[in-house]
């Protein structure tokens, strides 16, 4: 039996093992399970079937993988539950660490892998964005800042982050719908979306429907789909300083907008609107949020009870 060992010693064999605990799977069911792709899969499960760990049974045109003897899916499943015990126990520092190194080389499957141990602990999606990935991408950032590492870099840093977040929310199930819209983009000159993201698959999740516009929206653009879907919350990130004008521009046409009956509440956040919170206020907004929990704890229990934010005084209001 010690080849059972050897293959759980190897990240993507034990992931596909890991799933064959739930039962027979095909070779599509574990390439959407894992994320690994389907020939990879096929080369792990040839692997593993010539050295008598699995077997295949073909059912009508489909063929069906699953532990080769009852003796080896008890090892499989003892060795994986004594992990998974160790996971509950998770250094999250250490893994945002290893997740952001591994991250800007472009090792997808060691970022999976962390994603998965925080699944194993039962971590929920707010935990993973806020305490992993959340912390991982600003060490990234810190890292371009510094020119430590290039754009292209970040750019798949980036990407692989937006594709774990896919993963994680797969993994999440959703609430009951609220009947609840939220819209939320970036202006123009704002191009940093993951936050924002993250905030869209939390209300996803949640129960609201979510539009999600993305990176460097004309204000023509966002402001019809403001009028035209009537959402119960806006959502505007600014990052970086050059985003300042437009994004206060935004909240002022957003705000005006609510003249003509629209009743909506407008947050923003972002690096930049932590530094300029007041310019935002003045300008509109309801709320400014740093992070997705404060944002899940502070304002949105608000926002769901009553269609109103928590008030924050800007210092210009503060003095009239």
């Amino acid at each position: 039996m010690i080849h059972v060992y050897e293959e759980l010693g190897d990240t993507s064999r034990r992931r596909l093992l890991s799933e064959l605990r739930e039962g027979p799977k095909t070779v599509s069911d574990l390439v959407v399970a894992t994320f690994m792709k389907q020939p990879n899969v096929s080369s792990h499960l040839a692997r593993m079937r010539c050295k008598g760990i699995v077997r295949a049974e073909k059912v009508g045109r489909q063929v069906f993988y699953s532990f080769a003897s009852s003796e080896i899916e008890s090892i499989v499943k003892t060795a994986l539950t004594k992990r998974e015990v160790c996971d509950k126990h998770l250094d999250l520092c250490d893994c945002s660490s290893r997740y952001a190194a591994a991250a800007i080389v472009g090792d997808e499957s060691v970022c999976a892998e962390i994603i998965d141990l925080a699944s194993r602990a039962e971590m929920s999606l707010l935990d993973i964005y806020q305490d992993l990935l959340g912390p991982a991408m600003v060490m990234i950032g810190h890292w371009y800042r510094e020119e430590q590492i290039d754009t292209a870099q970040e750019h798949m840093a980036s990407a692989i982050t937006e594709r774990m977040m896919s993963r994680v929310v797969q993994r999440t199930v959703a609430a009951r719908s609220l009947d609840k819209t939220a819209i939320l983009g970036c202006g123009p000159n704002s191009w940093h979306v993951i936050g924002l993201r993250m905030l869209a698959d939390f209300l996803n999740v949640s129960g609201w429907k979510t539009l999600f516009l993305g990176a460097n929206v004309p204000h023509k653009c966002f402001l019809k789909m403001v009028d035209q879907n009537q959402p119960d919350l806006v959502l505007v990130s600014c990052v970086a300083e050059d985003g300042l004008d437009c994004g206060l521009s935004l909240i002022k046409q957003l705000g005006e907008l609510r003249t003509t009956g629209r009743k909506f509440v407008i947050g923003v956040g972002g690096p930049c609107v932590c530094k300029n919170r007041d310019q935002f206020l003045a300008a509109g907004a309801n709320f400014t949020c740093s992070n997705l929990r404060t944002f899940a704890e502070k304002y949105l229990p608000s926002i769901e009870r009553n269609g109103k934010a928590p008030i924050e005084w800007s210092a210009d209001s503060k003095s009239v």
